[in-house]
């Protein structure tokens, strides 16, 4: 009987054990695959537009907080920038899922300062959120302190963060000449060299007389200011020819002021002016001009000789010149 009883306690014992067991199975069981059922994954909702973004959210039962709308330089307007809890991770139904917003690009297109006040120029690219990075200064024929040139160019778009290049004038640009000794040179040539360094002068006609009897009508026989005299563009140079110097010249010559505005930029532009003149060869005219400028030449020719110009080695304008008054 002893036996017998120690016997029974044991199956008893082994019995309670495989219960135990069996019920922790189940439940965990249980549990794993209620939480399953309860577990989506975060579909990746960045690039995506805001109204498909809570559709597939909604589908999934997970709510969504929006937590704020910023500019961004990648994303459009109503896109989703960022997500948290990231994408492809699991969460549970009901919980939350933070969200941020584009406000669109954040880009401008750059307006044209050109022509404005540097003071002006800077305070609307502030007004912008934008900055200046340098301000150059360049010699042209805009007054002083007036913007003449920007980079990067005008309606081009970039982001508020970026900085702006101006170039300001500082007023009209000023190349001092030592005048030469023109006294026995032929006008014509004397109007050459004018042309080039864009002096104004004006011809003076002398009275016939027995001193300058011998002398062409196209020679110069005086000058103001005298030889060595230090002149600069806007000048007045007198040149004294003796009668009319018409007697020597072409009918149809003239003299005659031709312009054009070199293209703006950040470089000085190369420019050549070719043209013809009276019982001269082709004349060339090459210097460095800062951009925007008004460049003027005197050109003394026939009607419809050709004039050319040229910027940095390409022809920018030709014409031909015409008669007074046409």
């Amino acid at each position: 009987m002893p036996l017998l009883r120690g016997s029974f306690w044991r199956w008893v014992f082994v019995a309670v054990v495989v219960v135990v067991i069996g019920a922790a199975t189940f439940y965990g069981t249980v549990v794993y695959l209620l939480g399953r059922v309860d577990t989506v994954v975060i579909p990746d909702l960045q690039g995506k537009e805001i109204m498909v973004a809570l559709e597939e959210l909604s589908q999934r039962n997970i709510d969504v907080r929006i937590d704020s709308v910023e500019f961004s330089n990648t994303f459009d307007k109503g896109r989703v920038i960022v997500q948290r809890p990231a994408a492809n991770r699991p969460i549970k139904r009901g919980r939350a899922v933070h969200l941020v917003v584009s406000r669109g690009l954040n880009r401008i297109q750059l307006p044209d300062l050109t022509g404005f006040n540097i003071e002006v120029a800077q305070q609307l690219l502030r007004n912008n959120a934008m900055s200046v990075d340098r301000i150059l200064q360049a010699c042209s024929s805009l007054k002083r302190d007036v913007v003449i040139a920007q980079y990067p160019a005008p309606h081009f778009e970039l982001p508020r963060s970026e900085s702006v290049t101006l170039v300001m004038s500082t007023g009209p640009c000023y190349q001092y000449y030592i005048l030469p000794n023109y006294r026995g040179v032929r006008f014509a040539k004397a109007v050459a060299d004018l042309s080039r360094w864009q002096i104004t002068y004006i011809h003076m006609d002398l009275p016939k007389s027995d001193q300058h009897r011998d002398t062409a009508a196209d020679i110069v026989v005086d000058q103001e200011p005298p030889p060595g005299g230090i002149i600069r563009r806007g000048d007045l140079v007198r040149f004294y020819v003796p009668g009319s110097r018409q007697d020597s010249l072409a009918a149809d010559a003239q003299l005659k002021y031709v312009s054009f505005q070199v293209p703006y930029g950040l470089q000085d532009r190369e420019v050549r002016v070719r043209y013809y003149q009276t019982d001269l060869a082709a004349a060339e005219i090459d210097r460095s001009y800062t951009p925007g400028r008004k460049v003027e030449w005197i050109v003394f020719g026939a009607e419809g000789t050709p004039v050319e110009f040229y910027v940095d080695g390409t022809r920018f304008r030709r014409f031909e010149l015409l008669r007074e008054g046409e």
